[in-house]
């Protein structure tokens, strides 16, 4: 049944493409175990191919951190830029897919080729920083009520810039 082919999805990175051909959350009839298997799978196919484009900018010349840092802020805006103007129109596709979801991920690819700008802010601020991370989260994780609608788009940032300040 589906719960079988589910878990094949899963299992292979693509429950995300699985689940958004059947509509996604909006179109549940019954219970899915296997739902929350999307984001991983979004996450999986972000690390098989972030590594391939890293393992590119090594046959450049150069500081491998500074094309990198570059590569990862482009490919975020491209990501953001994609998210913001599809979300109205093909919002299910935005919520599930890589292209519309990687600039999430690539904030964090950025915290982590980015430590010494990090190290640079002043410990207090840093820590300040990580509180209203936190505070966010739990402010959007009781305010934010149904993701379907604008989500992901715009208000995405949201979660993420108050993830980043916790990290």
């Amino acid at each position: 049944g589906f719960v079988a082919r589910s878990a094949l999805a899963a299992a292979g990175f693509g429950a995300n493409i699985l689940f958004w051909t059947r509509g996604g959350y909006s179109h549940l009839t019954l219970p899915e175990p296997l739902l929350h298997f999307w984001s991983l799978a979004v996450e999986e196919q972000f690390y098989l191919f972030w590594p391939v484009l890293l393992l590119g900018l090594t046959r450049l010349r150069g500081e491998f951190r500074y094309w990198a840092i570059r590569l990862a802020i482009v490919v975020s805006i491209a990501s953001f830029a994609f998210c913001v103007l599809l979300t109205p129109s093909r919002q299910s596709f935005t919520f599930y897919w890589l292209p519309a979801r990687a600039w999430e991920l690539l904030i964090g690819a950025l915290l982590a080729l980015s430590p010494r700008a990090i190290e640079r802010i002043p410990t207090r601020v840093r820590a300040l920083g990580a509180w209203i991370g936190l505070a966010a989260i739990v402010a959007i994780a009781i305010t934010f009520r149904d993701p379907q609608y604008g989500f992901p788009g715009w208000k995405a940032t949201l979660p993420v810039v108050a993830t980043a300040l916790v990290v």
